[in-house]
């Protein structure tokens, strides 16, 4: 079968390279047929097989630290430690000789890779724990990061760069609380309003995008550009959308915050952007222009949210819940947040067209599944004062379903385009 499938792509190869010497296609119109072809043969099974050992590879990550902590009681440090150490030093000779030595399964090598870090990363914390070490969380989410991060650049891991942004975020999250408070629980960086994460999220995202063209410059770090571009885009795409569902979540997500961290945050993600702007590799000549439109528009997310304050309503820790909403200043608020929902909409349409003419499949889908998570948290945020609870669920499980058929059908005409 293996025999077959060469075969036929060296036919095809010679085929296109005949119509092209008779002057019947472009080269870029060849190479785009060429890559056509394959990508339909293979990048099915292809993802496929990456999907199973992902998963196959976090259900053994899960059961190993599952069992050491179900008879964590019972076993002496020593113990402990040993089988920490055995978990982590076995995947990592199994995966490296199945991924770079026998070259047969190198995804399965690659996904016990994963479960490494996986393990590596619960060592920290609970030989943190055996011997009462000082170690804070942020420190101990930094060495996980540092450690997943040398895995993704050392083995041109997709799968280990992908796990290296959360937790670079729980790194930054837990760092920026112990920051400003010295005490706090373990999900304080997320509901805390005062510092929670998603705050800087889209300044994270401008950071991570910008990385991502940054990497396209060299060859060796290629491999990491559509992760980082992707994960980019997704910081930003996830607190546009659900800070349209009220004023005070949208004052209050877009509230730009001045502690150290979120500073020093903010000044290396712009100049990630200036060098990208001077240095990076655009896919298409609009490509830097699209760039600086998109922190245009954080920026003005950050702005606007500021107007309240220097109109002299300093913010609170639920956002908009002290303003006279009913006053000519309430009206212009809610002017803001009116402009703010339409505005996400053009966002995200531009993020579907962007993703169509760079044939980006995984960005139409996050555009597309933007899309439908605005319009929902729209009707719900503004059913309720209409219609009885019951209704509304109703209507609106009839009015999702609708939308799901006509996203799935134009998401499929979308990607039908692409591969023309």
């Amino acid at each position: 079968m293996g025999n077959c499938v060469s075969c036929a792509i060296v036919n095809v190869d010679q085929a296109l390279a005949h119509w092209q010497d008779e002057g019947l296609l472009t080269e870029k119109k060849a190479q785009e047929l060429r890559k056509s072809i394959q990508s339909g043969s293979g990048e099915i099974p292809h993802r496929a097989i990456s999907i199973f050992s992902a998963v196959g590879a976090i259900l053994i990550g899960l059961g190993v630290i599952l069992f050491i902590a179900s008879n964590w009681q019972e076993m002496l440090p020593v113990v402990k430690v040993a089988l920490l150490l055995l978990g982590m030093i076995s995947t990592a000779i199994a995966g490296y000789y199945l991924a770079f030595e026998n070259r047969a399964f190198e995804k399965t090598g690659l996904a016990l890779l994963f479960v490494n870090v996986f393990i590596y990363g619960a060592s920290i914390f609970l030989i943190g724990q055996i011997y009462h070490l000082p170690l804070t969380f942020w420190w101990g989410a930094l060495l996980w990061f540092l450690g997943t991060a040398i895995f993704a650049y050392v083995l041109r891991s997709k799968l280990h760069l992908w796990l290296a942004v959360p937790l670079l975020l729980l790194f930054l999250g837990w760092l920026r609380s112990y920051a400003t408070s010295g005490f706090f629980s373990e999900l304080d960086f997320l509901f805390d309003n005062r510092r929670s994460i998603l705050t800087i999220l889209p300044i994270i995202g401008m950071g991570l995008m910008s990385l991502g063209v940054l990497h396209r410059r060299a060859k060796g770090l290629s491999f990491g550009s559509t992760t980082l571009f992707h994960w980019g885009i997704f910081l930003i795409i996830l607190p546009v959308v659900v800070s349209t569902a009220d004023e005070s979540v949208f004052y209050g997500f877009f509230r730009f915050a001045t502690d150290p961290v979120a500073i020093v945050v903010t000044l290396v993600s712009l100049a990630l952007f200036l060098l990208a702007v001077g240095f990076g590799v655009f896919q298409t000549k609009q490509g830097v222009w699209a760039l600086l439109a998109l922190v245009l528009y954080v920026a003005y997310l950050f702005i606007v949210t500021r107007v309240p304050e220097w109109l002299g309503y300093p913010l609170g820790s639920d956002g908009l819940s002290f303003y006279l909403l009913n006053g000519t200043n309430g009206t212009l608020f809610t002017a803001f947040f009116v402009m703010h929902i339409l505005l996400s909409f053009v966002f995200l349409l531009t993020v579907i067209w962007y993703g169509t003419i760079l044939h980006m499949t995984p960005v139409v889908n996050m555009g597309m599944l933007g899309v439908a998570a605005a319009i929902i948290v729209q009707y719900f945020s503004w059913v309720f004062a209409l219609f009885d609870r019951s209704l509304a669920f109703i209507i609106g499980g009839i009015l999702i379903l609708a939308l799901t058929m006509t996203l799935e059908r134009k998401r499929r005409q979308i990607l039908t385009t692409m591969r023309r």
